[in-house]
């Protein structure tokens, strides 16, 4: 297993609650992000086992809406509190709200540069 830390920054629906995607940042030893990339459920459900099974600390965390602080994501975060929740372990924003933000940034980054 590698020594990357991941942060879940937001979750694509898929055709049941059950089956999402998480996009999430990949983060090297310096903390530096090395990627962003995407991970189904069920790949995340055995990397978060897998990790807990070798007794690792947790390498998964996850950017909640509306908290500054990112939130560790254990084997316990997959148990369904409510069956119409768009991911098991947070409030995550969707693709689409990233997107809008990241939209926002952009727009005010060109409004700054232009002033």
């Amino acid at each position: 297993m590698s020594t990357h830390t991941f942060i879940a920054i937001a979750v694509e629906k898929g055709s049941t609650p059950q089956e999402y995607r998480v996009i999430y940042l990949a983060l090297n030893e310096a903390r530096k992000v090395t990627r962003i990339d995407s991970i189904s459920r069920g790949e995340l459900v055995l990397d978060v086992l897998e990790s807990f099974r070798l007794k690792l600390p947790p390498r998964w965390k996850a950017m909640l809406k509306d908290q500054e602080d990112l939130v560790e994501i254990g084997p316990f975060d997959f148990i369904a509190q409510n069956m119409f929740e768009n991911t098991h372990f947070g409030n995550l924003p969707t693709r689409e709200e990233l997107q809008s933000v990241l939209e926002h940034l952009n727009l005010r980054l060109e409004t700054r540069s232009a002033a």
